[in-house]
Formats: C-alpha cells, sequence, structure tokens
C-alpha cells in the first residue's frame, strides 16, 4: 500500500508540473501574439500615415491631383502617377 500511494503521489506531483509547463507555454504564446498583434497595427498606422502625408504632398504640388486614383494630370494631358 505504501509503494502504491508512493506512486500516485509521485504521478500526481508530475501531472502538476505537467500543468505549470503548458500554463506557461500558454502564457508566452499569448504574449507572443500580443506583440505580433501590436506590430501589425503599428505598421499598418505607419503606412496609412505614409500614404495621407504622400497624398497631401501631390495635392499641394499639382493642383488636379485625384486622390482615388494616385494620379494628376499633366501640361501634356496625359495622365501620371504621382511619385
Amino acid at each position: 500500500m505504501i509503494a502504491e500511494a508512493a506512486k500516485q503521489d509521485e504521478w500526481e506531483r508530475r501531472e502538476r508540473e505537467r500543468r505549470e509547463r503548458d500554463d506557461a507555454k500558454k502564457v508566452a504564446a499569448g504574449a507572443v501574439g500580443i506583440a505580433v498583434v501590436a506590430g501589425v497595427i503599428a505598421a499598418s498606422a505607419k503606412r496609412e500615415r505614409e500614404n495621407r502625408e504622400r497624398a497631401d504632398y501631390c495635392a499641394s504640388r499639382y493642383g488636379n491631383y485625384d486622390r482615388r486614383n494616385d494620379t494628376y494630370r499633366g501640361s501634356d494631358g496625359y495622365t501620371y502617377n504621382c511619385r
């Protein structure tokens, strides 16, 4: 009986340690996920700001700048992409 109790205690200890490792892995995975999402949001916001700044520049440089197409009409009558 004592040997069985010792085996049960050992099993319970190992099971508790396994659960603790699993919990730690879940926390780490969650932290990594949050960091990735934050990075994507920051990159998207930066790209949006840069696009807006470029569109503002093109609008100030070319009076007939079309924000929808990111183009302007040159004095030769052709349409060009804003750079």
